[in-house]
């Protein structure tokens, strides 16, 4: 494996926790990768994807899931995809969400090449390999495949309806754990079909001045990537690492203290950076509640008492207010949006 770039450690960390390993298992999982727990779960750690190979190829023998990647894929909420994630969920419309997705891309992972194609019925955005993945070809390829059937639906609001094109082989009852309408299998490279009238569709949570923001930071962190800016020179602005610590570790209730402490300055200096890059602690805060309140209504199971807890509000009548002075909309009414 010859990928140097830093991966972001985010995705191994998900894993670890869907899987949820017994001590036993745990001890397999780090086995020859030079990894401990403890490196996984640091906040703002990276690493070159060459250093992680050999723990996912663990993950996969300790899962012993062959479909491991797609039910993982379809677990990530578009949080875990830092800046990508928002500008995709806050773009006006799935179609804007699907050429920052191709354009933006490699921000996330380095081992697919991105093309976006106009037809007279659509557009098809298409994945090819630009590396040998071995062993965990299907895994990853399952993993993008269901990470952007899943972002597609939680920016619309209604399951992906458009084609998916799988270069994998097609095992036996597939298309009933998958639960797609149209997927073809064996095909030259992995890809989605979607017709205009699905890239006309509004994002639920669309937002310009968001998407803007977004939009620069996914460039700037672009332009770093491909050289032109040095991380010395173009520091990573506070309002993209405040908001990567508190979308990473979404058990915690962050306070302004607790957040400069993570960046080792002051709290009166982490307020005084934010506000030079036109924002404040509050806004960001109420952008990650939102984020995960959207999140939560989109489980059925959870009632909104239990939402309110996980988000930490008093009651669910606080969650109802603050949601709907956010959105315009009710918890109920985007719920119902939802289905």
């Amino acid at each position: 494996m010859h990928i140097s770039a830093p991966f972001p450690l985010t995705y191994a960390r998900i894993a670890y926790r869907f899987l949820n390993p017994n001590a036993e298992q745990a001890a397999r999982l780090f086995a020859n990768t030079g990894l401990n727990e403890k490196q996984l779960l640091t906040l703002e750690h990276a690493l070159p994807l060459a250093q992680q190979w050999q723990w996912y190829e663990n993950l996969l023998e300790v899962s012993g899931d062959a479909n491991l990647g797609w039910r993982l894929g379809r677990h990530l909420q578009l949080s875990a995809h830092g800046a990508l994630g928002v500008a995709f969920y806050s773009a006006p419309r799935l179609g804007e969400a699907m050429e920052c997705l191709a354009r933006f891309i490699h921000l996330r992972e380095p081992f697919f090449h991105p093309r976006l194609e106009r037809t007279n019925t659509g557009i098809t955005v298409s994945f090819t390999t630009q590396v040998p993945l071995g062993r965990l070809a299907r895994f990853f390829t399952q993993a993008v495949a269901g990470a952007v059937c899943s972002a597609i639906s939680s920016c619309i609001g209604k399951e992906f309806d458009g084609q998916l094109h799988l270069p994998l082989n097609d095992p036996p009852g597939a298309r009933t754990w998958m639960n797609l309408p149209e997927v073809s299998f064996n095909a030259p490279a992995l890809a989605w079909e979607i017709p205009t009238s699905l890239l006309a569709l509004p994002s639920l949570l669309a937002d310009a001045p968001q998407f803007q923001r977004a939009l620069a930071e996914c460039e700037a962190a672009l332009a770093t990537t491909a050289g032109t800016h040095s991380r010395t020179s173009h520091p990573r602005p506070y309002r993209a690492r405040v908001a990567e610590l508190m979308r990473n570790n979404p058990g915690q209730l962050w306070t302004l203290e607790d957040l400069a402490e993570q960046l080792h300055i002051s709290a009166r200096t982490l307020i005084r950076n934010l506000a030079k890059e036109g924002t404040h602690f509050t806004a960001l805060k109420e952008q990650l509640v939102l984020e995960r309140a959207c999140q939560y209504l989109a489980n059925p199971h959870l009632s909104m008492d239990a939402i309110a807890s996980l988000l930490g509000f008093h009651d669910a009548a606080s969650f109802r207010r603050s949601f709907k002075r956010m959105t315009g909309f009710t918890p109920s009414a985007y719920r119902r949006a939802q289905t």
